[in-house]
Order: C-alpha cells, then structure tokens, then sequence
C-alpha cells in the first residue's frame, strides 16, 4: 500500500522512509505515500497534521 523506497530492521524497531532522497521529500510521490503510511497508521496513532 506505501511502497516506501527505503525500508530497514533497526534492532526490534522498523525504519521506514518516504523518500530515497532528501530532495525527494517533498515531491508529490513522497507526499501520497505520507498519506498512505499515515491512513495505515491512522488506528494505532494520534492524528497528525500534513506537512
């Protein structure tokens, strides 16, 4: 569903990214996956406003 382009196992946790790049990380694609991830997270997680 996010498809996010970095993904990685840091210890028990899981770091996700976005964007590949930081000069990505505003790019329209980078934005529909925030919305994506934060629609995922949405019943585990308080509400948090698009940057």
């Amino acid at each position: 569903m996010v498809k996010p382009p970095v993904t990685r196992e840091v210890g028990e946790l899981f770091y996700v990214q976005l964007s590949e790049l930081v000069s990505e990380a505003t790019s329209e694609p980078a934005r529909e996956r925030w919305r994506a991830f934060a629609e995922l997270l949405a019943p585990i997680t308080v509400p948090i406003p698009e940057p």
